[in-house]
């Protein structure tokens, strides 16, 4: 029985079998503002999909990187709200 073969039977039907080949597409984004010049560079590679989200946000001087593991919902989740948290967070009422 091969690897994949193996983790079929291991883990079940929520194997999520890489790419043959992979995806060598770079996306690119620069910005420049508060913390200097910044840029973000993402590539799928091997992967079904882009699990991975970054936040860059030049004048909340911010920036974070969250890895999907194996889907990008929480990574998406997080770089759409977790910096409104953290600010809410040093905010005095």
């Amino acid at each position: 029985q091969d690897l994949c073969g193996t983790a079929r039977a291991f883990f079940g039907p929520f194997v999520i079998m890489p790419l043959s080949v992979p995806v060598t597409a770079v996306a690119v984004e620069r910005s420049a503002g508060f913390m200097g010049r910044a840029a973000v560079a993402s590539m799928q590679g091997f992967r079904n999909s882009f699990e991975d989200a970054h936040f860059l946000d030049q004048t909340f001087g911010a920036c974070a990187v969250y890895d999907g593991h194996l889907g990008d919902d929480a990574a998406e989740f997080c770089a759409a709200r977790l910096h409104l948290h953290v600010r809410a967070a040093g905010e005095t009422s």
